[in-house]
């Protein structure tokens, strides 16, 4: 599996029908590369602003506001000073899907505080908040909450652009599946183009405009993100994980990941090493 599943045996849903997280503001990763969506989420910014990106439509959230983002679906977001709090849910929590990366309710964006179902994610999120156990009634919550929304409860987000098509979703979907797949290796143009069956010069064009990105930005952002992960998750040297990257010269992996982090990958392992808050694999 090219994208690690949060609910396999090592994982950390193993086990468990869902994960809550607190996000802190202060964490130096505001924003988070485009990836496919294996766990059922709901997001909400308790503080300050996020754009959330939904199979590339952007969408205004501020404070309060909910999002539901189903299995199977391209996400990323940008947050400006929020914190977030993320309800992850276990793939095997709701109704089984009728195939693996298709779950049984549709994305929504929802404004705080605007119908019975925005209420009832609100009040559990609330609740997780102050938990240091699993709430088992936590799903059939979600689930009551869901199904009000599918059915019209709550006032939606508008997003700042129309949808694209499936079509090219599918295409976007196959160039992140290549770059995942050899992130540890360099990637090359003719490689990305080739592996959805476009020509370089209209790869780079469809690639910029889906992801607001050029192929090369974002393939060193998402290594700056791994390198993230690896950090948190592992005690590394700093050479490995930078060789584990792809990165031949260690001083060049530095520059980089403090670039988007502000912090140096020492600082950022000796601050963030083993942190529950921020498992962010997923």
């Amino acid at each position: 599996m090219l994208y690690p599943d949060p609910s396999a045996p090592d994982g950390p849903l193993a086990g468990r029908p869902y994960l809550y997280l607190r996000q802190k503001k202060d964490f130096p990763v505001a924003r988070r590369q485009i990836r496919w969506h294996i766990c059922p989420e709901i997001v909400r910014p308790a503080s300050g602003r996020l754009t959330a990106r939904v199979d590339c439509q952007p969408f205004p959230m501020e404070a309060g506001d909910l999002l539901y983002i189903p299995a199977g679906t391209l996400y990323a977001y940008e947050a400006e000073e929020a914190e977030l709090d993320r309800l992850i849910l276990s793939p095997a929590a709701l109704a089984p899907p009728v195939r693996r990366e298709v779950g049984r309710f549709p994305f929504f964006c929802i404004r705080g505080g605007s119908g019975e179902a925005a209420e009832l994610l609100s009040g559990l999120l609330d609740e997780l908040a102050l938990l240091d156990h699993p709430a088992e009634p936590a799903v059939s919550r979600v689930r009551q909450a869901l199904v009000l929304a599918a059915a019209g409860s709550g006032t939606l987000v508008e997003p700042l652009r129309g949808p694209f098509s499936a079509r090219r979703i599918a295409h976007l979907r196959e160039a992140l599946e290549v770059i995942d797949e050899r992130i540890g290796q360099p990637v090359r143009l003719p490689e990305l183009a080739q592996a959805v069956g476009l020509s370089e010069k209209y790869f780079c064009r469809f690639f910029l405009e889906m992801t607001g990105q050029t192929p090369v930005a974002y393939i060193n952002r998402l290594k700056a993100e791994r390198a993230c992960d690896l950090l948190i998750a592992e005690e590394l040297p700093v050479s490995e994980a930078a060789a584990r990257l792809g990165f031949h010269d260690v001083n060049y992996f530095i520059k980089l990941f403090k670039r988007f982090t502000g912090l140096t990958p020492r600082r950022f392992a000796g601050r963030y090493y083993r942190c529950a808050s921020y498992p962010l694999e997923y």
